[in-house]
């Protein structure tokens, strides 16, 4: 009798200590601005993920395309796509994939060239045991 009690005991904790987390879903953001080197910020930091979330960037358009650059962590996100010309001859670019970001992760633009505009549209979701 024992025995099969220490069974169901260590079988209830072995459960309880592989939980798998769920992601609910939390609110939609949309970052528009600008960076410029004019302003003394060619790096403009967007944002940090919360703790206790994910995001995932489902979109960003970065115009004009003359040296702009999303950067995740400080390491430049190059997989960009040209979306078509934008006023002024400028060529705005989009991301080709979505991408997840982790608690802490730190977003931001980079243009030392002049000034340039980016959106940038995200899904948070909440992370729940």
């Amino acid at each position: 009798m024992k025995k099969l009690i220490a069974i169901a005991f260590l079988t209830i904790i072995s459960y309880s200590s592989y939980s798998q987390s769920n992601l609910q879903f939390s609110r939609v953001l949309t970052y528009t601005g600008y960076c410029s080197k004019y302003d003394g910020v060619g790096n403009r930091v967007i944002d940090t993920v919360p703790v206790g979330v994910v995001w995932k960037i489902m979109a960003t358009g970065l115009s004009p395309n003359n040296g702009v650059t999303l950067y995740i962590n400080g390491n430049g996100y190059n997989n960009c796509s040209a979306a078509g010309t934008g006023n002024g001859g400028g060529i705005s670019w989009t991301i080709s994939e979505q991408i997840w970001l982790k608690s802490g992760d730190i977003i931001s633009y980079n243009y030392p060239n002049g000034e340039a505009s980016y959106v940038l549209s995200i899904i948070e979701y909440k992370i729940s045991p």
